[in-house]
């Protein structure tokens, strides 16, 4: 019902790393925000899945017997006999389950971070938000190929409208040059250069525009230079996007 384009499967079916990564990447968005008041309400939101995460191998890969997970979770905190029976029981019956929880949360950050790093300022945690949430519980793989998309698009975005300033810079020089710190701490040093190149092939168009000695050939030559700059300069979005910088 939230999601009416959305693909049958996507709403039918279920991600654990998805689902539970989200969950416990909104815990920590709740504690960023400063909504844990207390010391022990920020150490007991980590507690029970860090016990998971331990116990989970534990069982299934190292071999522990139902006794020994018990006394773990018991004498490590928080757990009562009971509490701690329930939970092993739980990770007897659904292995791997309780290893999801972090193992979303850290790829959920892990993609935050790589964001910030490509978009620096122009980073809106919302727009985040609105991607991981999208298209419902995908595969942690199909959620970084969905966020490194939408970050090439956002990328592209700067490319498309970036050709247009540079042609209205040629008449507003105070614009492209407040906009090069702005480039340079995108990495677009070479975009930069050749925007700058384009702007000085425009110039001696018209500078050989006004002698009156073009030929149509020079004026083929230099507009295919001009927009061969400006081509490349998009290109470049793509260098950009994969962290290649000059």
């Amino acid at each position: 019902m939230e999601r009416p384009k959305a693909h049958m499967i996507t709403l039918l079916s279920e991600n654990l790393g998805y689902a539970e990564g989200w969950a416990r990447y909104a815990e920590a968005l709740a504690e960023e925000m400063g909504l844990y008041t207390t010391d022990f309400a920020r150490i007991n939101r980590r507690l029970w899945p860090a016990h998971g995460m331990v116990v989970d191998p534990g069982i299934h890969v190292m071999g522990w017997t139902r006794e020994k997970a018990v006394n773990y979770l018991m004498g490590t905190g928080r757990f009562t006999l009971h509490e701690a029976e329930s939970l092993v029981d739980r990770i007897v019956a659904c292995p791997g389950q309780l290893t999801t929880y972090d193992t979303g949360a850290i790829e959920i950050f892990a993609l935050r971070e790589k964001a910030k790093k490509a978009l620096g300022d122009r980073f809106d945690i919302r727009a985040f938000h609105d991607q991981i949430l999208k298209y419902g519980p995908v595969t942690l793989p199909m959620l970084r190929e969905i966020i490194d998309h939408w970050l090439a698009g956002v990328m592209s975005g700067l490319f498309v409208v970036f050709p247009l300033c540079v042609l209205s810079s040629v008449t507003n020089l105070k614009a492209l040059l407040l906009s090069v710190p702005t480039l340079l701490k995108f990495g677009l040093a070479l975009p930069l250069i050749a925007a700058l190149l384009g702007i000085g092939v425009l110039f001696y168009m018209l500078k050989a525009w006004r002698k009156g000695y073009w030929t149509l050939c020079q004026r083929l030559h230099y507009t295919l230079v001009f927009v061969a700059a400006l081509v490349f300069i998009w290109l470049l979005n793509f260098w950009n996007f994969l962290g290649w910088r000059f």
